[in-house]
């Protein structure tokens, strides 16, 4: 505590007495910010503009599209999730299988996209729903990258497996010897 003293009074009835009184204290709370904010409300104790990925009153979290890696490890690493998603969640076993890619588009960590949009799906939204395609001329993080197969059921091959009925190729933006990107997998004849 810090006592600030603005002057003694002098009137008749305090004269010879030695004592003093406060008559005003104010109060000031501190910030803790984890280390990643600059700024803070002395009156409130909330941390302003938080950086490196951090979120929260204190700034004592990943933020939602922030856990490309553990809680525990600092800073937060932004997950890849092609601008399809808002958030994603760290998995231990997506991380040890090596399934999510980066911001590097480097096979590390295990975040996994949640509600990928724009008809995308997969761990980093990296794949097309099914019965959508990639459209090779789109980067992945286009909100247009997936189009409807278009295909009609009656004339598609079953499910095999690997593809869902309905499905073309392109949904993975893989390749398939003699078709492109949106044919549909046909019944032989059709």
């Amino acid at each position: 505590i810090r006592v600030e003293l603005h002057g003694i009074s002098n009137d008749a009835q305090t004269a010879g007495l030695d004592y003093f009184s406060i008559s005003y204290v104010p109060i000031f709370a501190r910030c803790a910010c984890s280390g990643f904010s600059d700024q803070c409300n002395f009156t409130t104790g909330q941390c302003g503009t938080c950086q490196a990925n951090t979120c929260g009153r204190h700034c004592d979290s990943c933020c939602p599209l922030a856990n490309q890696q553990p809680a525990s490890q600092r800073p937060c690493e932004s997950c890849n999730c092609f601008n399809h998603a808002t958030s994603c969640v760290y998995n231990s076993s997506v991380a040890i299988q090596q399934l999510s890619v980066n911001e590097n588009n480097t096979l590390s960590g295990g975040g996994v996209c949640v509600g990928c949009k724009d008809n995308t799906g997969g761990v980093n939204c990296q794949d097309c729903n099914s019965q959508f395609f990639h459209d090779p001329s789109k980067p992945w993080s286009a909100t247009d990258t997936c189009l409807d197969c278009g295909c009609t059921l009656e004339g598609v091959q079953p499910s095999n497996g690997t593809y869902e009925i309905g499905d073309c190729v392109g949904r993975r933006a893989e390749t398939v010897t003699g078709l492109v990107a949106g044919d549909c997998f046909c019944k032989t004849n059709v």
